[in-house]
C-alpha cells in the first residue's frame, strides 16, 4: 500500500512535470507567433520605406534630400538583381530583445522601379539623397540612403557648392575654407589626403566634355575599385561594390531601352517630314548600352556627351526629347 506521503509526492511530481510541459508549450507558441507578428511588422516597414521614397523622385529638380525615421533601431538590407530592367529585394529587421537569439527570417519586398544605393545599415534615422542619372538624356532617379556620416575632403567646387546648397545632414565638407566633419566619420578624399577611407581619382580632362576633372573617375575603397560618371559618384560612395555594379547595369539597360524608343520616335518624325538627324546615333547608342557594365562607363560617357551636343545643335529642328 502506498502511504499518504507517497500519494502527496506523486501528485506534486505529476503536477510539476505537466506544468513544465504546458509552460514549454506556452513559450514555444509565444515565440512562434510572436515571430510571425514581428516578421509582419518588418515587412510593413519595408513597404513603408518603398512608399515613403516615392516623393523623392526628382522630377524637374536636380536633387532632393529627406529623412525617414523609425521608432526603433532598424536594419536595412537591400539586394539587387540585374536581369533586364532588374529589381531590388528590400527587407528590414527591427530590433527585438526577445528574438535576438532566434531572429525570424526577414520577408523581402520586391521593388522593380527604383535604384537604391546603400550599405547594409542599422539605425533609427535614414537620410536619403536623390539625384538624376543622365547619359545623353535623362534616364532615371537614383536614391542614396545612409545612416553613416561622410566627410568629403577637398571636393571640386561643383560638388562643394551642391552639397552646401542642399545641406544633407550626413554629408560634410572639409577643405581649406570649411571643416564641418566630426572625428567619427567616413572620409572620402578627392585626390591625395591623409587618413582616407575612400579615394576619388578624377579622369575627366577634356574641357569640351567635362565640367571638371571629377566628372568621371574611380572610387577606391576596401571592397575594390569602381568606375563612375556624373552623379554615379554618390552611388559609388554610398553603396558596396556589388550593389553599385548591379544598379549600374540596370541603369544602362534602361538607357538602351529609352534610346531604342527615341530611335523609333525619330524614324516616325522623319517619315512625317521632320528630320532629327539622330537616328543612327540613337540606334548605335542602344546597341552599346544594352549589355554594358560599369567597366564601360568611361566610353559611354563620351558617347553620351556627343549625342547630347548633337541634339542641342539640332535645336531648330525636331526635338526627340
Amino acid at each position: 500500500m502506498i502511504s499518504k506521503k507517497g500519494d502527496f509526492n506523486f501528485v506534486w511530481l505529476f503536477a510539476i512535470i505537466a506544468g513544465t510541459a504546458f509552460l514549454l508549450l506556452a513559450i514555444f507558441f509565444a515565440v512562434k507567433f510572436g515571430g510571425v507578428l514581428k516578421t509582419a511588422g518588418d515587412t510593413s516597414v519595408s513597404k513603408s520605406l518603398e512608399i515613403l521614397t516615392d516623393p523623392l523622385q526628382t522630377g524637374f529638380v536636380e536633387a532632393k534630400t529627406s529623412k525617414i525615421s523609425f521608432g526603433v533601431n532598424t536594419q536595412l538590407n537591400p539586394s539587387c538583381y540585374d536581369t533586364g530592367f532588374g529589381y531590388h529585394m528590400l527587407s528590414t529587421v527591427t530590433e527585438s530583445d526577445a528574438l535576438k537569439k532566434n531572429p525570424p527570417t526577414p520577408i523581402e519586398i520586391k521593388i522593380p522601379n527604383k535604384y537604391i544605393f546603400a550599405q547594409q545599415s542599422f539605425g533609427k534615422d535614414y537620410y536619403i539623397f536623390s539625384k538624376k542619372f543622365e547619359l545623353g538624356f535623362p534616364v532615371a532617379d537614383m536614391l542614396f540612403i545612409s545612416t553613416t556620416e561622410y566627410c568629403l575632403v577637398n571636393p571640386p567646387l561643383r560638388i562643394k557648392e551642391e552639397i552646401m546648397g542642399l545641406n544633407p545632414p550626413k554629408i560634410k565638407i572639409q577643405d581649406s575654407e570649411n571643416n564641418t566633419c566630426s572625428e567619427k566619420t567616413t572620409r572620402v578624399c578627392f585626390g591625395y589626403a591623409d587618413n582616407c577611407n575612400m579615394t576619388v581619382s578624377g579622369t575627366c580632362f577634356n574641357s569640351n566634355e567635362c565640367k571638371d576633372q571629377y566628372e568621371t573617375g574611380t572610387v577606391s575603397k576596401d571592397d575594390g575599385n569602381v568606375n563612375y560618371i556624373g552623379d554615379l559618384l554618390y552611388g559609388a560612395i554610398f553603396s558596396n561594390k556589388d550593389l553599385y555594379e548591379c544598379n549600374v547595369k540596370r541603369l544602362l539597360y534602361r538607357t538602351a531601352q529609352i534610346a531604342d524608343t527615341y530611335y523609333e520616335k525619330a524614324n516616325l518624325m522623319d517619315a512625317r517630314g521632320c528630320s532629327t538627324n539622330l537616328n543612327a546615333d540613337l540606334d548605335s547608342f542602344s546597341q552599346q548600352t544594352i549589355n554594358a557594365t560599369a567597366q564601360d562607363l568611361p566610353t559611354l560617357f563620351q558617347v553620351g556627351k556627343q549625342l547630347q551636343m548633337k541634339k542641342e545643335a539640332e535645336r531648330g529642328g525636331c526635338g526627340v526629347w
